[in-house]
């Protein structure tokens, strides 16, 4: 009963297939001169044969439109889906190919605009068993009697006079010239041929076939362009795909993606308010901090806050883990410890590099019987019991440009006659140099990066002068001479003429000294913090110089005075900005002022280098 089989197999694809209709996702692009549209326009599908014969459209009316919302010129909708009208059952089966128009408006009242071309329209998974479907109806359409004798093979032939049981004892025999009905069966093959078939019922060759893998090279080019094209969450039915479905490439897309690190304060201290923050990108994105590996209870928010850390109970290496439903990402670990002192610290705000000063003791000023020294560079022991960061190079134009920008006080953020964006900011005076150092310390608190007592600041001159040393009793840190190897300095001629530069370089040309600073020696003169008084007698404890005077100390030379760098060479009033000087940015515990050393006033017009 082969024949009768098969017709049966063909009737129950053919009635999946109608129950399966699905609307079919469709992605389009709209610009408006040359720019991707964003907002919310009104729509029309519709679906046409080569002919131009219409079998369907978004609505009951030819004028029915649908809202679509349209992102970054790109437009999702299901067609069928989404209040449409539903696709025919045996559109797809009936028209190998279909042609989709899409026309729309932005506004009520406007026209509809024609999106050309029309594109070539097809349903792929409908595909996979449209032939049998195709075979199905035509089995269905044939009428009682339309199939004769005459038509059926010899195998068929005999299969159709073997005799066919029933439930009593007589047999009956198909007549050899007319067409076998339903009513001729017995009950027994009537109840065969309507029972379900189940997978163990299908022959090998038949079972093959169904589990076969499917290749991309199977695949027409019309599909394929499909599978390439961008799926956005519009596009996807709920409970339809899973991530399980997707491949690595798809997923990369999907995952959340870290753009920030969280990256703990380089200084920490008891009692501190410290904000840990990440930054990531991704669909509905979950967050949780984990400290050493273990989950924080309700750290859940891509920003962590310690209001009053502790070392006992904080100290550790800190993760976000950042996840959607496609996936989880892992932040690099950043280390968390207070009441440390790190030899390094970096200022994240503008990437300046710091280097720690120890506490330690040294002698001040220069021997009477250097060349070239100042009457008032009397040599004294000074003992700093603080230990405190300083810049490894001069602040740059860049840096500079960054803090000042928008300042509140409306100074300039590029003053430097020497432009160069890495080269030291020079024309600055000693209350601009305030102003930055207020803007910077405004926004690395803000940021939670300012330990409580700290502060970004002008080194003082005792403080600049034992970095500038870093240890060494000469002239100057490498030795007792110096040349155009050495320094960036006016070692050729006068102001205006000889072979040297005359101007600034790039920040880091020449050695560092023993402790790593660089251009200690020479490129610009440097503002500290002390107003300019004579060196008292006898031992000092942490100067920070007199309360009050009319000219601050500056401490470098690097064009007229080829000679010594390491200590006092100059003073100029506050407000006076010259290309000559810049400054290098101090970090240190806010210490109380107790210093009264003797002033020694000097009037402005001594103040011109």
């Amino acid at each position: 009963m082969k024949p009768a089989f098969f017709f049966f197999l063909f009737s129950f694809l053919f009635s999946v297939l109608l129950k399966a209709v699905a609307p079919v996702p469709y992605t389009g692009k709209i610009s408006v001169r040359g720019v991707n549209y964003f907002g919310e326009a009104q729509f029309r599908f519709s679906l046409y044969d080569g002919q131009g014969t219409t079998y369907w459209q978004n609505g009951e009316g030819s004028g029915d439109t649908i809202q679509v919302p349209i992102r970054n010129g790109r437009y999702h909708v299901l067609l069928g889906g989404q209040g449409m009208t539903p696709l025919p059952p045996e559109l797809f089966l009936e028209h190998e190919e279909l042609y989709l128009r899409v026309e729309f408006k932005f506004e009520e009242g406007d026209e509809l605009q024609h999106l050309a071309p029309d594109q070539v329209i097809t349903a792929t998974p409908r595909a996979l068993v449209a032939e049998w479907a195709k075979m199905a109806k035509v089995s269905e359409r044939v009428s009682p009697g339309a199939i004769t004798r005459s038509m059926l093979n010899d195998e068929v032939l005999a299969d159709l006079n073997k005799t066919a049981h029933g439930t009593g004892t007589d047999s009956v025999s198909a007549p050899p010239s007319s067409s076998i009905t339903r009513d001729m069966l017995s009950a027994d093959l009537r109840a065969d041929l309507n029972r379900t078939v189940t997978k163990q019922m299908l022959g090998q060759d038949v079972l093959s076939d169904l589990t076969k893998t499917i290749t991309r090279e199977m695949l027409p080019a019309d599909v394929r362009a499909d599978l390439n094209r961008t799926i956005t969450a519009s596009n996807l039915a709920p409970n339809t795909i899973t991530t399980a479905q997707l491949n690595e490439q798809v997923l990369k897309y999907l995952r959340p993606e870290v753009m920030q690190s969280p990256e703990a304060p380089g200084l920490v201290f008891h009692g501190q308010r410290v904000i840990l923050q990440s930054r990531a990108e991704g669909k509905y994105l979950s967050y949780q901090w984990y400290r050493d590996g273990e989950a924080i209870p309700g750290a859940t928010q891509k920003r962590y806050v310690i209001p009053d850390v502790n070392g006992s109970l904080h100290d550790g290496n800190y993760t976000l883990v950042v996840s959607n439903d496609f996936g989880t990402v892992t932040t690099p670990a950043t280390e968390l410890k207070v009441d440390a002192t790190p030899p390094y610290h970096t200022v994240s705000s503008i990437g300046l590099e710091m280097i720690f000063c120890p506490p330690g003791t040294f002698t001040m000023g220069s021997p009477a019987n250097e060349p070239g020294r100042g009457g008032d560079e009397t040599p004294h022991t000074v003992t700093l019991t603080h230990g405190f960061y300083l810049g490894k190079y001069e602040v740059t134009q860049a840096q500079y440009q960054t803090v000042m920008n928008g300042n509140s006080e409306g100074l300039g953020a590029d003053p430097s006659q020497f432009k160069g964006s890495n080269r030291p900011v020079e024309k600055v005076s000693w209350e601009d140099a305030q102003v930055f150092l207020a803007q910077l310390n405004a926004i690395e608190q803000t940021a939670g990066r300012l330990p409580a007592g700290w502060e970004y600041a002008l080194p003082t001159e005792a403080q600049w002068e034992y970095a500038c040393r870093a240890g060494t009793s000469t002239i100057y840190s490498w030795g007792n001479d110096i040349n155009s190897s050495r320094a960036n300095y006016n070692w050729d001629g006068g102001a205006n003429d000889g072979n040297d530069s005359k101007q600034t370089v790039e920040i880091g040309q020449f050695s560092a000294n023993p402790w790593g600073f660089f251009d200690m020696h020479g490129n610009v003169w440097e503002w500290v913090h002390d107003w300019k008084a004579n060196y008292p007698g006898g031992a000092l404890t942490d100067p920070v110089g007199p309360a009050s005077g009319s000219t601050r100390v500056i401490g470098v030379v690097p064009g007229t005075t080829p000679g010594r760098t390491c200590v006092r060479l100059a003073h100029s009033t506050p407000r006076a900005p010259h290309s000559r000087i810049g400054f290098r940015v101090g970090f240190q515990a806010v210490q109380p002022d107790t210093a009264n050393p003797e002033l020694e006033l000097v009037r402005g017009s001594e103040c011109d280098a």
